[in-house]
């Protein structure tokens, strides 16, 4: 009988599912004993160097700014023709960011005129074609931005600005420094904290490799449980091709934590270690173990041992309730008498009972996981605290030092030709990514020669005096613009792009949002409704910045914890708008050793319910629902009704079982004989289907008895 009823190997088999997932639970024993354990040695936190490498790109993108609107400045001066040479400079130095300017031979390098500070023309390469920027050190060691643009009649306009690093809140306890460097490591401008002379050798390397095109970050010896970390970013500007040979470096010496508790992995892996052979030893007592007695018992039977078998009973309810069909069979069949219907049937535990009681501890040990380890309070370090605050910040002064700009740019470009500023509006706007449209408004406040998208500003009369405005206007999208007024009665009027504003806001930590002194919404980093106010939960941090200047601390955010941070607008006309930037960053969202740990515990916990689910779904389809069915047949024989055919779902243990009861049910209708074998059809699968030809019948004279069956 073994020989005519084959059973299939892996995945089949009834005491795989169980061995495989104690495996595969064990496995991930391991596995959580790892992640769950922690780590011995002392790191800084990541969440300080992802703040730092992201201050460096703000202060460095700042830097290349300046370079990008020195660019545009020059381009809108030479868009408007000047009489003389001494007049295009003169309307140059107007505006007050350009410390000094000169008209040079472009052949001979020969002064043609000059105005303001001494230009270092040396610096300049000896062709220009069209625009080149060139970073110099002037004599009081402050960064000077050179720029040269070719003029008609082979002359070249030569100007020079200041530049330096965004004013950021540094030092503290992390003991920041945010430095300005050249290529050879020299310190141009500084912020924070002293450089400590230590980390010089860092800081070389660093410029060296930031003026190469390079960005990441280095890190010293810990030293009295600090340890100094060094990230740079090189200084670029979209109009020019390269880099500048600059680099923003930041120092910082942090607390060294350690990046988890050790040992706190060892006590929910032994446990799942436990849970996992508990099950395991659960499933194969009453499951694998009663199946496989009533497997050999039932081959006996239906082989014909009727007389020397003795069929053993189980506790589980369907392999019981299988046993008793079988000891029927073999009562009707060896001339006992059969035992009544469920007088011997046992009141034991469901199959599907034991494996959901498995599958439940494993889950069980999931859900523990989540709320001892994964549900832990995490300590954000004040460093972290700070780090935010120190971006905010220099976020905020990036967009002070933006519209500012944008305001100073049209005041002189207004006062350029006496107003007729039509012809040079194409190259105010095309160097400048801050405005969305910048036209002359009328003396209604009508817009005319409009360059760029469509003014969102309703028509309105505009101040005398050049300022900034926030108005509502016919989109659903806040209109903030600068105006200047023209000699005419018009205005000068350019629309900020909200785009530009948000990139700004980007460059401080998680989301970001402008208010006003009303803390109604402006602008945001994130999807926004214009004018809405702004949450209750950071009104408070709003406005004790607007009182007290940058507020940094962790609170209770909109989703939970989190690190909000206020800075106020101060300085220029937007420092009048009375205009806040709060920034909240949710701590789950830190790269902290807590979270780490906490992300772990969930991943350990998913993975070890994703192997609850396998183990019960498993069982279940390929086990439990077929055993069952065998179960519901074998209570239709033990009933006496022996017309339903029993079918065997899988070739494995169950499905011997249900072909042996099967072979007993026949046994029962087509007499004792019937054992010792599985009907199976002749030939082969691969043989050709022939029609044989119908014989007529013959008439007969009387009935004749039916044939005894024949025995193989």
């Amino acid at each position: 009988m073994t020989d005519q009823l084959p059973e299939s190997g892996f995945p089949s088999g009834i005491g795989t599912p169980a061995t495989t997932v104690l495996v595969l639970l064990l496995l991930h024993a391991g596995l959580c004993a790892v992640l769950l354990g922690g780590r011995e040695s002392g790191t800084v936190p990541a969440a300080i160097a992802e703040s730092q490498a992201q201050l460096v790109r703000g202060a460095g993108a700042a830097v290349g700014a300046a370079a990008s609107q020195g660019i545009a400045d020059l381009r809108a001066a030479t868009a408007v023709p000047a009489a003389t040479p001494e007049d295009l400079v003169a309307r140059l130095l107007q505006n007050g960011k350009w410390r000094g300017a000169a008209v040079l031979d472009a052949g001979s390098r020969a002064l043609v005129a000059s105005r303001g500070e001494p230009v270092a023309v040396q610096s300049l390469p000896r062709s220009v074609t069209g625009t080149t920027v060139t970073p110099v050190v002037g004599a009081d060691g402050a960064l000077r931005v050179v720029v040269a643009q070719a003029l008609p009649g082979a002359r070249l306009l030569v100007a020079a600005r200041g530049s330096r690093l965004p004013d950021a809140a540094l030092g503290g306890d992390l003991r920041e420094t945010l430095l300005l460097t050249a290529s050879t490591g020299q310190v141009i401008d500084s912020r924070g904290a002293p450089l400590d002379p230590d980390v010089g050798r860092l800081v070389e390397l660093a410029s060296a490799a930031a003026a190469a095109g390079e960005k990441g970050n280095l890190t010293g010896s810990t030293v009295a449980g600090r340890q100094p970390t060094v990230v740079y970013t090189p200084v670029s500007s979209a109009q020019v091709d390269g880099v500048l040979g600059l680099a923003v470096v930041s120092v910082v010496r942090a607390p060294v934590t350690d990046s988890g508790p050790g040992g706190n992995g060892v006590i929910p892996a032994v446990a799942l270690a436990a849970v996992a052979l508990s099950g395991f030893l659960v499933v194969r007592r009453v499951l694998v173990g009663p199946v496989r007695r009533l497997r050999a018992d039932a081959l006996a039977i239906a082989g014909g041992r009727l007389m020397t078998t003795r069929i053993r009973r189980s506790r589980t309810r369907e392999v019981d309730r299988i046993a008793a069909a079988f000891e029927h069979c073999r009562a009707e069949l060896g001339g006992g008498t059969p035992e009544r219907p469920g007088s011997r049937r046992r009141r034991g535990p469901a199959t599907w009972f034991a494996i959901g009681l498995t599958s439940a501890a494993v889950l069980g040990w999931s859900a523990t996981v989540l709320v001892t380890a994964g549900s832990r309070d995490v300590v954000v370090p004040d460093a972290v605290v700070s780090s935010a605050g120190n971006q905010t910040t220099a976020a905020t002064d990036a967009l002070r030092r933006s519209l500012n700009d944008g305001l100073a740019d049209l005041t002189s470009f207004a006062a350029l030709t006496g107003g007729d500023v039509r012809s040079g509006l194409d190259e105010l706007i095309a160097g400048q990514s801050r405005y969305r449209s910048v036209y002359v408004a009328d003396r209604s406040g009508g817009a005319g020669s409009v360059v760029g998208r469509p003014p969102l500003r309703t028509a309105e009369p505009l101040p005398a005096e050049p300022g900034l405005l926030l108005r509502q206007g016919t989109a659903p999208v806040p209109v903030l613009f600068a105006h200047a007024p023209l000699p005419d009665g018009q205005a000068l009027v350019g629309e900020f792009d909200l785009d530009h504003i948000a990139r700004l806001l980007g460059r401080a930590p998680g989301s970001v949002r402008l208010v006003d002194d009303d803390l109604r919404t402006i602008a945001a980093t994130d999807g926004f409704v214009a004018f809405a106010e702004l949450g209750a939960e950071l009104r408070d941090s709003a406005t004790d910045a607007g009182k007290d200047g940058p507020v940094a601390r962790t609170q209770e955010g909109t989703d939970g914890q989190a690190v909000v941070v206020a800075a106020p607008l101060r300085g220029g006309a937007s420092g009048q708008l009375g205009w806040t930037v709060v920034a909240e960053q949710p701590v789950v969202d830190l790269a902290l050793p807590g979270n780490e740990q906490r992300r772990d515990a969930m991943v350990a916990a998913l993975v070890a319910a994703l192997l609850a689910v396998l183990l019960f779904g498993w069982q279940y389809l390929l086990l439990l629902r077929p055993l069952r069915r065998v179960a519901e047949a074998a209570d239709e024989i033990v009933a006496g009704r022996y017309s339903s055919v029993t079918y065997p779902q899988h070739q494995d243990q169950i499905g011997t079982i249900a072909s042996c009861l099967e072979i007993c049910r026949q046994a029962l209708t087509d007499g004792v004989r019937r054992l010792g074998g599985a009907r199976r059809p002749s030939g082969a699968a691969t043989d050709a289907t022939e029609l044989i030809a119908a014989v007529p019948s013959a008439p007969r004279t009387r009935p004749r008895p039916s044939p005894a069956p024949r025995g193989r």
